[in-house]
């Protein structure tokens, strides 16, 4: 779904409500629905969010001229009320700038200093570190005697992977008995929150009112994955 400006020129599409839109018609199941209007409407019609115009790409075909002909006229990012209030400075992360200058030199630095063969090998201290901590972990329960959960074990070494070669720190440890649970609740809460409809996204006055509190339910997630970088 692509947010457009209510003065662009719109493909065809269902008639909606005064103020509300079409937001009846897309109901709990917007997969659905949107399948349905696809039927009637075509692989490309327009529907109205509240305030929000939105034109919906619903066919492998039109998403290819969409998203490979037309990329840099579709580029821009609609950032959801639960990121603009949780996450900081969320205007310099990728997933939600705009694609300029500053979008490309935040790719090239990524490019350069995390992504890149050559860098990931110069990082492979940082995850045979937790390869070797995890080894010593297994050998200290061992000797105690104890079960070792392999599960729970592969997960925070994965995890402290990931974190060392994005971060150089730990975010889990094995001997505190959480094993990046902050972590998981953290990615969990956010997944949640974002997922849901927020009419604060469709009704930009409700903002400063957060009626279903998910900016509130997002912020401290958010902060904690902020004091972790």
């Amino acid at each position: 779904v692509l947010g457009l400006s209510a003065r662009a020129e719109l493909p065809p599409g269902p008639n909606g409500l005064p103020f509300l839109g079409n937001l009846l018609q897309i109901g709990p199941k917007p997969h659905r629905s949107l399948a349905k209007l696809a039927e009637q409407y075509g692989p490309l019609f327009a529907i109205r969010l509240g305030r929000v115009t939105n034109v919906v790409v619903s066919s492998a075909e039109m998403a290819e001229e969409v998203f490979r002909k037309y990329d840099a006229e579709f580029s821009g990012r609609a950032v959801p009320d639960a990121v603009a209030g949780g996450l900081q400075n969320h205007d310099l992360a990728l997933p939600w700038i705009s694609i300029g200058d500053q979008w490309r030199t935040i790719r090239r630095a990524l490019s350069v200093y995390l992504t890149n063969p050559k860098k990931l090998d110069m990082l492979q201290g940082l995850r045979l570190k937790v390869v070797k901590q995890m080894v010593e972990h297994v050998k200290e329960i061992s000797e105690r005697g104890q079960v070792v959960n392999i599960g729970r074990l592969a997960f925070a070494t994965a995890l402290n992977q990931m974190s060392n070669t994005c971060f150089s720190t730990d975010v889990a440890h094995f001997n505190s008995g959480e094993d990046g649970t902050e972590f998981q609740n953290a990615v969990k809460t956010i997944m949640k929150v974002d997922g849901k409809m927020n009419f604060a996204d469709y009704f930009p006055w409700l903002k400063i009112f957060d009626p279903q509190g998910i900016r509130r339910d997002a912020k401290p997630a958010y902060s904690w994955l902020d004091h972790l970088c």
